[in-house]
């Protein structure tokens, strides 16, 4: 039995992984279009880093009907933390409407208590392969600090306002079992030293959640495991072609030397990202309600970093930061801090990235953080994020084809539910 998986980044290799576990008989190749795995065009590459437990609540909300012109750019042009882009309004609007029909009260908690099955418990499902990345290097400096032990995320409010605000989610962040420390201005100015204690009033620390100070290289990691096994395989190319036959789904697909190549599989799985429509496209020459997401980073780094050390000393900020409804996220890396967030709706894949949201990014960063204002910009990245108008992802058989799995959607927290869907896949294929 042969399976294919169409997909490199975090939820194809895991995926990989785990079908490999389970079902250690099977033959498991994954096709990726780029020439590296976890390379700068995903968005497996250019994610906050966090393994985020607590991201629960979707960009579905009912204040977006009170704030449509603020996303829309209408009452002013600051960078919003949710956006759309005017010249894709009409070729969106009927992702719009059904996005629009998901930000009611009732279905807002719907689909919080759906993402929230998912996140809780999502790190565990990494476990069993981080494991064997630390057995495989352990005198390896460059991974040691690669995925960090059990912290907290750290969430500081500006003012006692924003920290009344964010009651309702904390308590619904309780009722789901995930820990919510709260913290005064001085414990927090305790606990995070780099934040600028003029910046925040107070804060909550959402546990417990681990980091990776590098997620590309993380990804390449985890896929040295899945070749590992002799019935593994990775495959650079672009699909061109999928064709379903009575007995196999063959794949065709380019590689970046213009060869042609096919490959016959008994099951497919479908884990595309922000291109898996354009997969299906060719399977059934339909497509789902998926569009993209557009998400930015900014690299900071320092002169003065001390490689190999612990991450607090390595660039100050000890955990993962956001502040309330900022929508920017600042996670420790090796090579700096990364500076990643917003949500633009709108440009898909192709639309070159709106410069202001970098400089959005970083003014925050240096807002916050007084050692960053002596930092070099030394990266800016824009990556595209599946994301279906309920903000859920498609995890399972597909009803017009039962050899197809999906497994997509998972907008901007991927690579946290990445081990959950993969193993949630990997158990339908042992089922059957």
């Amino acid at each position: 039995q042969r399976v294919g998986i169409v997909g490199g980044g975090f939820v194809g290799c895991m995926s990989a992984l785990w079908i490999s576990r389970l079902c250690p008989d099977l033959k498991v190749s994954v096709i990726e279009r780029q020439n590296v795995f976890g390379g700068s065009e995903s968005a497996s590459y250019g994610c906050a880093g966090s393994f985020a437990s607590y991201a629960c609540f979707p960009i579905n909300s009912p204040s977006v009907f009170t704030k449509l012109p603020e996303l829309l750019g209408m009452m002013n042009s600051d960078v919003q933390p949710l956006s759309f882009r005017w010249e894709d309004l009409y070729s969106m609007r009927k992702w719009i409407f059904q996005f629009l029909r998901h930000c009611t009260p009732s279905e807002v908690e719907r689909i919080t208590k759906a993402l929230a099955a998912l996140t809780v418990d999502s790190i565990k499902y990494y476990d069993p392969f981080l494991e064997q990345i630390d057995n495989r290097n352990p005198n390896n400096p460059n991974l040691k600090f690669l995925v960090s032990p059990p912290t907290g995320f750290l969430c500081a409010y500006r003012t006692a306002k924003d920290k009344e605000e964010s009651q309702r989610l904390t308590a619904i962040r309780r009722s789901l079992g995930l820990g919510v420390l709260e913290m005064t201005h001085a414990e927090t100015k305790n606990k995070e030293k780099a934040l600028d204690p003029s910046t925040y009033c107070c804060s909550d620390l959402l546990t417990p959640i681990r980091f990776t100070t590098d997620p590309s290289r993380l990804l390449i990691e985890l896929s040295k495991i899945f070749v590992q096994a002799s019935n593994n395989s990775l495959l650079q190319g672009n699909v061109v072609l999928i064709s379903r036959r009575e007995k196999v789904i063959t794949v065709f697909y380019e590689n970046s030397n213009g060869e042609q190549n096919s490959e016959d599989f008994d099951t497919l799985v479908v884990a595309g990202g922000a291109y898996s429509n354009e997969l299906l496209e060719q399977i059934f020459d339909y497509q789902i309600p998926l569009d993209t997401e557009r998400g930015y980073h900014v690299m900071l780094e320092s002169s003065q970093l001390q490689k190999g050390k612990d991450i607090p000393e390595l660039v100050g900020l000890a955990n993962p930061t956001t502040y309330f409804n900022s929508g920017f996220y600042m996670t420790p890396m090796n090579n700096g801090i990364r500076v990643a967030g917003l949500v633009e709706l709108g440009g898909g894949t192709k639309a070159p990235a709106d410069e202001s949201k970098y400089d959005y990014l970083v003014q925050r960063a240096r807002e916050v953080i007084p050692e960053a204002r002596e930092m070099k910009i030394t990266g800016k990245w824009l990556g595209f994020r599946p994301t279906l108008p309920d903000a859920l992802p498609v995890i399972g058989r597909s009803c017009m084809d039962t050899r197809i799995i999906y497994n997509f959607g998972h907008h901007h927290i991927g690579m946290t539910l990445a081990g959950i869907s993969g193993n949630i896949v990997a158990n339908i294929i042992a089922d059957s």
